[in-house]
């Protein structure tokens, strides 16, 4: 069961970058505003679903190490996101993957 939850959030991760990918140039900044569908700690991997005005935008991230996570102002684990917070993510392209730079959690 595992497995398979971490097979597909791995498959959701990779859409998403796909997705993404496209929109946005290698060193470009942006953020996403939105809530956490998906941490893989395993990975370093966060999925945040931004509403736009077009619907919703699907981000997927691997963390960049040592990038900051906070909650209201202090440091926390990206241990501590959970599916369901409300964040903002920034982040950027390194080549053809989305790397994020930092969360913050509300």
């Amino acid at each position: 069961m595992l497995r398979k939850l971490l097979i597909s959030m791995a498959l959701l991760l990779l859409a998403a970058a796909m997705v993404t990918a496209g929109t946005i140039t290698p060193g470009e900044t942006r953020q996403a505003v939105g809530t956490v569908s998906a941490v893989d700690l395993a990975a370093a991997a966060v999925v945040v679903e931004a509403p736009i005005e077009a619907g919703t935008l699907t981000v997927g991230v691997t963390m960049k190490k040592g990038a900051p996570v906070t909650r209201k102002g202090s440091a926390i684990s990206l241990s501590d996101i959970k599916v369901g917070d409300k964040v903002t993510l920034t982040y950027t392209r390194e080549g053809d993957r989305l790397v994020g730079l930092d969360i913050k959690a509300r």
